[in-house]
């Protein structure tokens, strides 16, 4: 369930057809059917979780294994696969940390705003 939008995202706020706080697998699912695409949606991941799994699937097992995935643009994210992760009661091993998106409420510079 899509929580809020973040990087200045809006769609959906100003219509009869919201998105934040719904499925944003079932509204895909739905857009699908309705165009008759030949696909399934497994997951949605975003872009971190996205280049991490990218990188195990493009390396395979020949390779070191990826455990990290970082992504460095308009905003900062990473990652990280967490062997342990069950014994925290995830479902999944791979931890978002979501560590972007923070800058809100923080004091900006002129170097900042340059």
């Amino acid at each position: 369930v899509l929580e809020s939008w973040t990087k200045g995202f809006a769609t959906g706020h100003d219509t009869d057809d919201p998105v934040v706080g719904k499925d944003v697998v079932e509204l895909l699912t739905a857009a699908i059917k309705r165009k008759s695409l030949p696909l399934e949606c497994a997951a949605v991941v975003n872009d971190t979780v996205g280049t991490l799994l990218s990188c195990a699937y493009q390396k395979g097992r020949s390779a070191a294994a990826c455990t990290i995935g970082v992504i460095l643009g308009t905003g900062a994210n990473c990652c990280y696969i967490e062997p342990d992760a069950a014994q925290f009661g995830y479902k999944g091993s791979i931890i978002n940390v979501e560590c972007g998106n923070f800058n809100k409420h923080l004091p900006t510079t002129p170097v900042d705003q340059a």
